[in-house]
């Protein structure tokens, strides 16, 4: 046993609590708790391992209270500035304290999510997915500014029976590319001269110069781009056919893209049965799955909302459109909010806490999901949804038409829409 030891030994009991200066041995214990404690919140603390002490830099310096005591007023401004990097909820970078290390100002708390009235699986939304009320629509120009007014013309002695189809990959006839879709075309035209009804055909393998030279496309049309533009294409030439009096108020316009060409003539036996304004095909995939947050958002509505988000979304691959003020009404309403490219492009929406849960697995439909949601700010009742690879949330039994109205910039008044 060292002398200093024997010392310790024969020391008295301290007899009065005394302060840190008169006793060394409990000023030891109380640095070594103090250590002990950085340590263990340094090591927990996640995005320190950049700034992390060793074990040597601590214990050398325990001894001395005034050491320990700016290693720890560093730690906090090194913490203190980490949290203050950190994404807050809104993906956003929260401010630099102006004060102390340990005044940062926390993030403004998303409102909790409000589960849907039905679940197939009852899986937990999101803690920053809003609930089933209305958000707060983001400003945005006006649609006429958008898809400017047109005063389309009307057909005097019966409308006429137009198809119409595109396909293209630029440009350049001779591309590599545009061979496949150039017979797509012809076989399209072969597949119309045997449909009597087809009385004008619109079969484009490139896209009209008015298009090309529109500055609201110029990011659409650039090589490479999915779709030609995301198929904004398909409201665009519509609108540009009625603006040259092509297409007039009377018309039916038939959209066949060209690898659902068997929709042609089941489209045209339909027009028979339904006089609605639109007629177009369901499917069972959940409008929650196939489009994104953003254009919830636009909506001013959610991804579980049981009108918008839990019911089906139709098909945009074939319709036929009876030209009439309500149809060339949502045709305005089509393109304008495809003049959007992020809103209708694969870019991830800016805010991912609007998008559903099951979203990730799939992706956004482009113009069909603008489409669907166009409709259903225009009608009341979509139709129930039912994924088949997988369960989700889903509208089941609960009515969709609760407290639905008319949107009052997106929707049509009066449109009539049938699925078939």
């Amino acid at each position: 046993m060292t002398q200093m030891d024997s010392r310790r030994r024969r020391r008295p009991p301290d007899e009065g609590g005394g302060s840190l200066g008169l006793c060394p041995c409990r000023t030891y214990v109380l640095l070594a708790v103090i250590s002990f404690n950085v340590l263990l919140f340094i090591y927990n603390f996640p995005g320190l391992v950049a700034v992390k002490p060793s074990i040597n830099q601590i214990t050398s310096s325990w001894l001395d209270k005034d050491e320990v005591t700016k290693l720890i007023q560093g730690l906090e401004v090194r913490i203190a500035r980490l949290e203050s990097e950190r994404p807050s909820s809104t993906g956003q970078k929260q401010s630099p304290p102006t004060s102390s290390p340990r005044s940062t100002t926390p993030a403004t708390p998303a409102p909790a999510a409000s589960k849907p009235t039905t679940q197939a699986v009852q899986t937990p939304a999101p803690s920053e997915t809003s609930s089933g009320s209305p958000l707060p629509l983001p400003p945005s120009p006006p649609i006429s500014s958008l898809a400017p007014d047109i005063t389309p013309r009307t057909r005097e002695n019966g409308g006429l029976l137009h198809l119409l189809s595109h396909r293209s990959c630029s440009q350049d006839q001779s591309a590599k590319c545009n061979q496949g879709f150039i017979k797509e075309m012809d076989k399209m035209r072969q597949e119309a001269d045997t449909a009597p009804e087809i009385q004008e055909r619109h079969l484009y393998t490139s896209l009209p110069d008015e298009l090309m030279n529109d500055p609201r496309w110029q990011t659409h049309i650039k090589p490479g781009v999915r779709g030609r533009g995301y198929w904004f294409w398909k409201a665009a030439l519509s609108r540009m056919l009625l603006s040259q009096g092509v297409l007039q108020i009377g018309d039916e316009l038939l959209y066949v893209d060209a690898d659902s060409m068997g929709m042609m003539k089941h489209l045209i036996k339909m027009r028979s049965r339904f006089k609605e304004d639109l007629v177009l095909a369901a499917q069972p995939h959940c409008e929650h799955v196939w489009t994104k947050g953003d254009i919830f958002q636009r909506f001013g509505t959610t991804w579980n909302n049981l009108h918008y988000g839990l019911t089906q979304q139709p098909k945009a691959q074939a319709f036929l459109m009876r030209l009439n003020e309500r149809t060339v009404k949502l045709l305005q309403i089509w393109e304008a909010l495809m003049t959007d490219f992020h809103l209708v492009s694969d870019e991830p929406s800016r805010n991912k806490a609007l998008d559903g849960p099951w979203f990730k697995r799939k992706e956004n439909r482009h113009d069909q999901s603008i489409l669907s949601m166009i409709l259903k700010a225009s009608i009341a009742k979509s139709g129930s949804c039912n994924e088949p690879d997988f369960k989700c949330d889903r509208l089941g039994s609960d009515d969709e038409t609760a407290g639905w109205e008319v949107h009052p910039e997106l929707g049509v008044k009066g449109l009539t829409v049938k699925y078939i």
